[in-house]
């Protein structure tokens, strides 16, 4: 499973080369349509996913400060997260649940109670109507999705 290539320590060229390595180790490789640095790399039989074009895609997305509904295949998902980027994330690991058999009314259900994980866009309280979030986003990429989702 590859979520993103994203320039992140390291120059793009030479983390391609480390994916293509871990992508040459996989069964099935399962991994971001909408990354073209991925697919640039992506063998053939690759699995795809994506927000808008892939294998397996969500649809009727939306979102807000304090979740984001969407289908896929028309299955309503609910997610406890905000941002499109949580979006991305479970479309991923529905993806590779449904890769190995498990149908999507129980990817639903596992998703739903999913409540984010620490220091990824975590309230740490509020004052004068002022909501104070923590999240550790430390690249551009990271940032811009962490910043859309404050938009909410």
């Amino acid at each position: 499973m590859c979520l993103n290539l994203q320039k992140d320590h390291k120059e793009i060229n030479i983390l391609q080369g480390f994916f293509k390595e871990f992508i040459s180790h996989c069964k099935t490789a399962i991994i971001n349509a909408e990354e073209d640095n991925l697919c640039s790399i992506a063998p053939s039989g690759t699995k795809t996913f994506g927000l808008t074009h892939g294998d397996i895609c969500p649809n009727s997305i939306k979102v807000d400060g304090f979740g984001s509904d969407f289908t896929i295949q028309g299955q309503p998902f609910r997610l406890q997260v905000p941002g499109l980027h949580n979006v991305a994330n479970a479309t991923a690991a529905v993806a590779a649940a449904l890769h190995m058999g498990v149908d999507l009314e129980t990817c639903a259900k596992a998703l739903n109670k999913f409540q984010g994980i620490a220091r990824r866009f975590a309230s740490i309280g509020s004052y004068d109507k002022i909501e104070v979030v923590d999240d550790f986003a430390h690249n551009p990429h990271k940032l811009a999705a962490t910043i859309a989702a404050a938009h909410c």
